[in-house]
């Protein structure tokens, strides 16, 4: 078994690898699945994740051949783990908890200081993977896949973090700095209206330190007072 960083020629089979373990392991339906992994790993989008020193994109190989594959990204001092992704007939080898460890000695090594990882509620084995590996679930949101709405959950490797007051127009809401989006500048992090992050309010942009209210026109968070966004990665792409 090998473990190295994803290359341009990897592109074909990482696709196929996706598309065949998202069907595996979620209920839904195959259009909105094959639009979303052509976004996230298309010609054009695979070639500039390769080029983005904060993405991560490591291979697993068997005699020669591509079987699984990792996709994460060093958010500010986290370690996000978008994906872990095993071909069918190579689950239950231990490669995914190898390929996890290998992801996440990279991202350390980048200078990550926690690790999150990222799983929609309706994926058991998904969830009980990340347990498995001593994460614990800190936290759930809301997440629109096509016309549905699956929980997600939200996994640390430390306990969470207190929720970070803030004043907006004289009310007191939260930040909270482990729920959070990529930017194109900084980070979005969600800001609750209590303290217990049960009813979400808005974005926090991490770049210009404002409140954001707004979407881009494909439904994409836009800070209007810096231009930052949030490029899509995970269920977010899957919106069409």
């Amino acid at each position: 078994m090998e473990i190295r960083e994803a290359t341009t020629n990897d592109g074909p089979a990482i696709r196929s690898i996706a598309l065949w373990s998202l069907q595996t392991s979620y209920w839904i339906d195959v259009q909105t699945i094959k639009s979303a992994v052509m976004q996230w790993y298309g010609v054009d989008s695979f070639v500039d994740r390769l080029e983005d020193d904060d993405e991560l994109l490591l291979v697993v190989e068997l005699d020669g051949q591509p079987v699984a594959f990792s996709d994460s990204v060093l958010v500010d001092n986290r370690g996000d783990i978008n994906w872990i992704h095993v071909a069918g007939n190579h689950r239950g080898e231990g490669i995914g908890r190898k390929l996890y460890e290998a992801t996440r000695e990279h991202l350390e090594t980048s200078g990550a200081e926690t690790i999150r990882g990222l799983v929609l509620g309706i994926n058991t084995d998904g969830n009980r993977f990340y347990e498995h590996c001593g994460l614990k679930k800190v936290s759930e949101r809301t997440v629109q896949v096509g016309d549905r709405e699956f929980t997600e959950n939200i996994y640390l490797d430390e306990d969470r973090e207190d929720p970070e007051p803030i004043l907006v127009e004289g009310d007191e809401l939260y930040i909270d700095r482990a729920d959070s989006e990529r930017g194109s500048k900084a980070s979005f992090y969600v800001v609750y209206e209590e303290m217990n992050l049960e009813t979400p309010y808005s974005y926090y942009c991490g770049n210009c330190e404002s409140i954001v209210m707004s979407m881009d026109p494909a439904g994409q968070l836009l800070c209007e007072e810096c231009d930052n966004h949030v490029e899509p990665t995970r269920w977010d792409a899957a919106y069409v």
